[in-house]
């Protein structure tokens, strides 16, 4: 029995040491070359959700503190710090979710909100342990924003815009009011790039276990059935309560906080939206005209779509649209026949 514990810790060791080193590099890429951190941030992860799955959380996480201490060595110990913490969690989910033989669904689930806790630990930390100032952070936005002016002014743009009526004055306050907005959301749009992180990390992590003859769970549903749970309507709501709460109570640090969750929930009914919208394509199957009409409506009125796709998301969980449409679809397939 004492052999056997010392032959599986040695397999561990042998196969622990491999695939730390490979999510090591795959990690380092993505420092070393920050274009490809799109793809890295997706791919390193991998040998790690492998060994958390073969050998459970405890070595799981062991091994992901061997690949950080590896990145760390090679590359820059702060951006190896930042990349461990904010997708080390994913990583750990996966595997553990994966050993389970949990179904797809709730595994994702578990990713999404692993990688979101994962991008406001890594703002966390960034601010308190690397003394990141969001202030200098403001003042270079500010900067850049001086920067567009002049460019406008040296291209004749803003002699243009005077032309017709637009003042130096009206269009510095529409640039400051622009660059405020993006600083204030930057949370919630790393939280959102961290849930799509997690939607393609689960996806591609799946196919290669599938090649690697591993026991995976089964595959997800199509998109036009994705369905979202009732409850995130209640982070919604408390993004809208705050946001309004902000102008009655003079409360700044609410506003900000208000619209970081709208505009992460709002990211996910948007996807409930699409979901929605790809089960009207689905059913126009045959209709081409109708599907041009519907491709037209979106590429034409862009801006309009997301917020219509938020607004229809967020009332499907309602009035379940789908299967209206489902509904539909039979009616027409017993007609035609």
């Amino acid at each position: 029995m004492f052999e056997d514990k010392q032959m599986t810790d040695s397999r561990f060791i042998a196969e622990g040491a491999i695939l730390s080193c490979m999510a090591a590099i795959l990690g380092i890429i993505g420092i070393y070359f920050p274009p490809l951190s799109l793809i890295s941030n997706l791919v390193w992860l991998i040998p790690l959700i492998v060994v958390t799955m073969r050998w459970g959380f405890g070595r799981g996480m062991i091994a992901l503190l061997v690949a950080g201490s590896l990145m760390a060595m090679l590359s820059s110990p702060v951006d190896a710090l930042l990349l461990l913490v904010q997708y080390g969690g994913l990583a750990l989910v996966y595997g553990y979710s994966f050993r389970k033989g949990d179904r797809l669904q709730k595994t994702l689930l578990r990713g999404i909100l692993a990688a979101a806790l994962g991008s406001i630990l890594m703002i966390v930390v960034s601010m308190g342990v690397l003394g990141f100032e969001p202030a200098a952070f403001v003042e270079e936005m500010q900067q850049a924003s001086q920067m567009t002016l002049s460019l406008y002014e040296e291209t004749g743009l803003l002699a243009q815009f005077e032309e017709q009526g637009v003042s130096r004055e009206q269009i510095e306050a529409l640039v400051d009011s622009v660059s405020k907005l993006m600083i204030s959301i930057i949370p919630s749009i790393m939280v959102v790039l961290a849930m799509l992180t997690a939607i393609f990390s689960l996806i591609l992590t799946r196919s290669v276990l599938k090649r690697l003859k591993l026991n995976v769970p089964a595959k997800l549903p199509p998109f036009r059935e994705w369905r979202i749970d009732f409850r995130y309507i209640y982070g919604f709501i408390a993004g809208l309560a705050a946001y309004l709460l902000a102008d009655i109570m003079s409360i700044p640090v609410l506003s900000t906080v208000g619209m970081n969750l709208l505009v992460a929930f709002g990211f996910v009914f948007a996807l409930q939206g699409m979901a929605v919208l790809a089960s009207l394509f689905h059913l126009l199957k045959g209709r081409p005209l109708g599907r041009v009409m519907l491709i037209l409506f979106v590429l034409l009125f862009m801006q309009t779509a997301v917020y219509l796709l938020v607004f229809i998301g967020l009332f499907d969980l309602f009035f379940d649209y789908r299967k209206r449409f489902d509904r539909k679809g039979d009616n027409h397939e017993s007609n035609t026949q």
